[in-house]
């Protein structure tokens, strides 16, 4: 009786040790995720374009896409339950407009601390709340009065007013 009990003693000690050491180790498959404020607040420390230079847009424009966004892309997630434990709107919207912009998948994955399985999961529900977004839809002026106020606008801030008879532009070219 004495040896059985050393026995569990020694179990139960094992099971103190092992679960020590199990809960001390890192997943290697764990990443750090960036915390978003700082690093906003690293990118203003570069100065005035620091945010723009990180994120591809200017803060103000930044925040207010991300409130368009927010709710399809938490309506999107298969994440729903938990989408500010895991990726913030915000760190989506910069995983995918450094994406679209060129960047490396895997470069920009690494310095956000995602998976890459959530990197294209985010991406891509970004870029369908992006379509899906109304207050962001296209609209092309319909009566006359919206059409030459549009080709005015075109004009006014052209330099030297050359661009006369333009009423919107789509990725650079003047429709």
């Amino acid at each position: 009786k004495v040896l059985q009990k050393k026995e569990e003693q020694q179990e139960q000690l094992l099971l103190l040790v092992a679960t020590y050491v199990a809960l001390q180790r890192k997943d290697p498959h764990y990443r750090e995720k960036l915390v978003w404020n700082d690093y906003v607040a690293k990118l203003n420390k570069d100065g005035p374009f620091g945010f723009y230079n990180g994120c591809r847009m200017h803060e103000p424009a930044f925040t207010k896409l991300c409130q368009l966004i927010e709710p399809e892309v938490i309506k999107l997630s298969k994440f729903v339950p938990h989408h500010r434990g895991l990726i913030s709107v915000e760190l989506a919207l910069h995983c995918t407009i450094r994406w679209l912009s060129g960047g490396s998948w895997f470069d920009i994955r690494d310095v956000t601390g995602i998976s890459k399985a959530s990197f294209y999961h985010y991406c891509h529900r970004c870029i369908q709340a992006i379509n899906q977004c109304d207050a962001l839809s296209l609209k092309f002026p319909d009566t006359k009065e919206e059409i030459e106020r549009a080709a005015a606008g075109f004009k006014k801030i052209s330099s030297h007013g050359v661009m006369e008879g333009g009423v919107g532009a789509i990725d650079g070219l003047l429709v």
